[in-house]
């Protein structure tokens, strides 16, 4: 039996353009939805850290994305690297987010705007084992060392390694990061760990390590904390991005009125049986927490530029990451503006 090209032919194009319309009624779906994702690379239980630690706890960041017609999601990380995953998945509209694995995330370009901070400095430790025979950096050689590769902590062990010009083939580097890295040294796997001072501190007070080196001795090393955004969707829904500066906004303002019940918010909870800790790590006796401004000031945007070009130099990161070239401040800008 001869076959109907006529028909043939018309039923390709309906298929064709069935198609087309699924593709960009998904795509469409996408870039409208209303419901933020927002993540977190303090942990997987979804909290955050920083001044939007604050703003979560106080329900801000609901709150002011349900004024313009959004809900919010809160997904939680194991670190930096999934984030930036999720973001090239698609699957997070904005997060926190380290300093190191912005950089990589903006070299990579996967898509990612810088617009606000969470904190501006915090310490990342070095902390061995008591009973490791480890004083310094430099009983470090035949020692096992655990840090996250991708993260604030591989910057600063990189950072140590050029400084002391130590020899990485007589360390025994493990990759670990989140809970697995507190449990390993817990349970004797690693005779030292790389981690935020939150942890470090922590394992400290509680007589199971010793800090040896901290970026406190090398501020230029201090990590700061990003809020970053997946760009098409920004640019799409700038109202979600002014309305989470609204929150961090306000969260630091009731910070500086009145400090003391934030101080494990700030830690992003990791210290909540630990509150005097907290305290110690971010109190500020002049209450102004500097380190909770969420704006993104000139000084901010030079030191990410010195962590990319020390990435770029490491070979952590092969394309240079011109930092000026991901970053949006208007956000933060028009959100000062309406809360005047």
């Amino acid at each position: 039996m001869k076959r109907n090209k006529t028909v043939d032919f018309f039923t390709v194009i309906v298929c064709a353009l069935f198609l087309t319309l699924i593709f960009y009624a998904c795509k469409g779906n996408d870039e409208t939805r209303t419901v933020v994702r927002f993540g977190s690379s303090a942990g997987e239980n979804g909290i955050l850290m920083g001044i939007p630690g604050v703003a979560q706890e106080l329900g801000f960041i609901r709150e002011e994305l349900e004024k313009e017609g959004y809900s919010v999601e809160f997904i939680g990380f194991l670190n930096g690297v999934s984030v930036n995953e999720a973001f090239v998945a698609g699957e997070l509209e904005i997060s926190t987010l380290g300093d190191v694995p912005t950089a990589i995330g903006f070299s990579n370009n996967i898509g990612t705007t810088w617009f606000a901070l969470g904190l501006s400095s915090y310490n990342n430790e070095m902390i061995a084992r008591n009973n490791a025979g480890i004083e310094s950096i430099l009983d470090l050689y035949g020692k096992r060392v655990a840090y996250a590769i991708g993260t604030t902590t591989e910057y600063f062990w990189q950072a140590l390694v050029k400084e002391y010009n130590i020899d990485e083939t007589k360390i025994i580097k493990i990759n670990l990061g989140g809970i697995n890295l507190i449990n390993a040294f817990e349970t004797n796997d690693v005779d030292v760990i790389i981690h935020n001072e939150n942890w470090t501190q922590r394992l400290q007070a509680q007589g199971k390590g010793k800090v040896i080196l901290s970026t406190n001795s090398f501020p230029e090393w201090k990590p700061q904390d990003m809020v970053v955004g997946r760009s098409k969707y920004l640019e799409i829904h700038p109202k979600a991005g002014v309305a989470v500066c609204r929150a961090l906004i306000r969260a630091r303002e009731t910070v500086r009125m009145n400090p003391g019940p934030y101080y494990v918010a700030i830690s992003g909870r990791q210290l909540e049986q630990f509150p005097e800790l907290a305290k110690s790590i971010y109190g500020d006796k002049d209450n102004e927490f500097i380190n909770l401004d969420s704006f993104i000031h000139r000084s901010n945007i030079e030191r990410q530029q010195k962590l990319a070009d020390f990435l770029k130099l490491t070979g952590r990161i092969v394309e240079p990451a011109i930092i000026e070239n991901y970053i949006d401040i208007t956000y933060w800008e028009k959100a000062a503006m309406e809360l005047k």
